[in-house]
């Protein structure tokens, strides 16, 4: 049903364009507004057929009342004004509206109609799947200036751990060289002390010897213990209280281990021998 009737629909717009192609030859203004009342009419019938669509009835009479409206100011516009250029004008304006507007749409097809929704859905779903692709684009570049961001924070870091670890090697190694500067010290100056305890060495042990009236030739256990006996006697407080022998046998107590450290050594000596 809906295809006879927009059939019909069809045929009385090519009526109407016959009409409108009519209207150029004509040059009374009474039979302009004739073809102009007869358009209408048209347009009318039209109106009446669209109300029995089911599918597209707005859609129809949507276009339809845009054509009534502009034949109805055609027909004012000429009745209003009888010169022929200035209709002729407003007649053109119409003619493009009518073929290059919305109003041919009433000739199309179905699969037409179909086509050309299809087309703008695809278009919408492209311009969508555009800005998705922009959008996800953006997360992207926002997400490697991110990425280059943490990298030369990264960079940063890494070079400060370095240079840190630089100084601490350079502290250890002025440390470790101070130490050794150290021990160098200690070590020179032990080596000192020794080489004047060597310079002394002879001078207090001959001096040790003679204070008991022995020799290194003449060192021995009995030779030691007679000495030690004789100073005994002479210095030791419980023979001679005066503070000046007390003084004197503890001077004498050292050398006397000082000698049986060197009698013990001069046996060790002949014993290797």
């Amino acid at each position: 049903m809906n295809t006879i009737i927009s059939g019909l629909i069809a045929q009385r717009l090519q009526d109407v364009t016959r009409l409108c192609d009519g209207l150029r030859q004509e040059t009374s203004p009474g039979k302009i507004r004739e073809s102009c009342r007869q358009i209408n009419l048209a347009c009318n019938e039209i109106d009446d057929w669209c109300k029995s669509l089911h599918g597209n009835q707005a859609y129809y009479q949507k276009q339809i009342g845009e054509l009534r409206r502009a034949a109805t100011a055609l027909a004012q516009k000429c009745h209003e004004d009888e010169h022929p250029d200035s209709f002729w004008t407003a007649w053109d304006n119409f003619l493009r509206w009518l073929f290059r507007g919305k109003v041919p749409l009433l000739l199309e097809s179905k699969a037409a109609r179909e086509k050309r929704l299809k087309e703008e859905r695809d278009n919408h779903e492209e311009e969508a799947r555009r800005r998705a692709e922009e959008q996800r684009r953006q997360q992207e570049q926002a997400r490697r200036r991110a990425e280059e961001q943490r990298r030369q924070q990264e960079q940063a870091r890494r070079k400060a751990e370095e240079q840190r670890q630089r100084e601490e090697q350079a502290r250890r190694r002025a440390e470790e060289q101070r130490r050794q500067q150290e021990q160098a010290r200690r070590k020179a100056e032990e080596q000192r002390k020794q080489q004047e305890q060597a310079k002394q060495q002879p001078q207090t042990a001959n001096t040790y010897y003679a204070a008991f009236g022995l020799t290194w030739e003449t060192l021995t256990e009995a030779n030691l213990k007679e000495a030690w006996r004789r100073i005994s006697l002479r210095y030791h407080p419980d023979v001679n209280p005066s503070p000046e022998a007390a003084q004197k046998f503890a001077e004498m107590n050292k050398i006397h281990d000082y000698l049986e450290a060197e009698l013990r050594r001069k046996n060790n000596m002949k014993k290797s021998a």
